[in-house]
């Protein structure tokens, strides 16, 4: 309460096609992605329902805050066409964003692009919150 959202910051991916994201973990060759799936719902009978209801691409509002979004384009969780239907998305719903993607990082972003996505995030943080930014090119 009194506090106000100036923006969100997303470094993690996904935001459309849940689904298609809880079957790609839950078959995953790695268990730790396959635990992740078992989590995400309780009735894996109901999961592409469920995926889809609480997918954040059909959450968005007018009132929504900014949103910077940065991702590693090599990331097999995300695709560049998933990004493109969550601008879409953002789009409809009149918020403002950034969206950046990272050609040289996977589902972790590289050293030099976490440096770059940091002051890009600095720099949004501060237009957002109507601050004059600190950070100097």
């Amino acid at each position: 309460p009194g506090m106000g959202i100036s923006g969100v910051v997303s470094i993690v991916g996904g935001g459309a096609g849940c689904y298609e994201l809880y079957e790609m973990l839950r078959d995953h060759e790695e268990s730790f992605w396959r635990d992740v799936a078992d989590t995400l719902v309780d009735d894996h009978e109901r999961a592409e329902e469920l995926m889809e209801r609480y997918c954040p691409i059909h959450q968005f509002d007018d009132g929504d805050p900014p949103m910077f979004i940065a991702y590693g384009r090599r990331d097999p969780f995300g695709s560049d066409s998933k990004y493109a239907e969550v601008v879409r998305g953002l789009e409809d719903a009149g918020i403002s964003y950034q969206l950046i993607g990272y050609e040289n990082s996977g589902h972790n972003l590289v050293q030099e692009d976490w440096e770059d996505a940091f002051m890009r995030i600095f720099r949004f943080v501060d237009l957002h919150a109507g601050r004059q930014s600190i950070i100097v090119d």
